[in-house]
């Protein structure tokens, strides 16, 4: 079967490790960062769990489009190599009360309460949270009092949920929007290991200890030219 044409990324010239982990990443950025949140330059963008595969090509991403990216993750570790990437700043938490800036746009890569908590005292108005990942939990209380006053709007998405006209669209955002600062350099993952094919099981171990910065990459000897 042929591939989508719509679905495609020319990757010519990019290294294919490099290549492999990008289109799910940046498309899940992009559609949640544009399409959902509506990020202009100039907005605040708050990453939880920056530091994984996701969050730190968000963080980039955001910076591509002119936002200002605000790191949060769980190990001081992450500081230095977040701010290397373009971020504006990098919090660890648990983060102490009134000590997060104002933002206008979340990414929540990781759920929970102490999200919940932060997206009720650090959004702006109008602000907007936008819920992709389940890591820290998946039920939350909120004060919806808050929400009407400030104006606030949740929601979220994954990129299975998508339609296949949203997912070109994803990709044509990508494609428009992040893809030139790709060829720029100034996006770029980080790998944090590679795995031959055989060694999926160990990878898969990795992953779910965490304490990573980036993606994992799996090898197969018939798909290196």
């Amino acid at each position: 079967m042929d591939a989508d044409p719509g679905l495609v990324l020319d990757a010519s010239g990019i290294d294919p490790a490099v290549a492999a982990v990008l289109p799910e990443a940046l498309a899940t950025a992009w559609w949640n960062l544009v399409a959902l949140g509506g990020v202009t330059p100039g907005d605040r963008v708050l990453v939880t769990g920056a530091n994984s595969g996701v969050g730190h090509l968000a963080v980039q991403a955001a910076r591509a489009l002119g936002a200002m990216p605000i790191a949060l993750v769980r190990d001081a570790q992450w500081v230095e190599p977040l701010r290397a990437l373009g971020a504006e700043s990098v919090f660890v938490t648990p983060v102490a009360d009134g000590c997060l800036p104002e933002v206008d746009v979340i990414m929540d890569l990781v759920g929970g309460v102490e999200v919940a908590l932060i997206a009720s005292t650090s959004l702006a108005a109008r602000g907007r949270w936008l819920s992709v990942g389940l890591l820290g939990g998946s039920t939350v209380e909120i004060d919806l009092r808050s929400v009407i006053r400030r104006r606030l709007v949740l929601t979220g998405s994954s990129l299975r949920s998508l339609t296949a006209d949203e997912r070109r669209h994803a990709m044509a955002g990508v494609r428009r929007d992040l893809w030139p600062a790709v060829r720029a350099g100034r996006i770029a993952p980080a790998i944090a290991g590679t795995y031959d094919i055989a060694d999926i099981d160990d990878a898969q171990r990795r992953m779910e200890h965490g304490g990573l910065l980036g993606k994992l990459v799996l090898e197969h000897p018939a798909a290196i030219p």
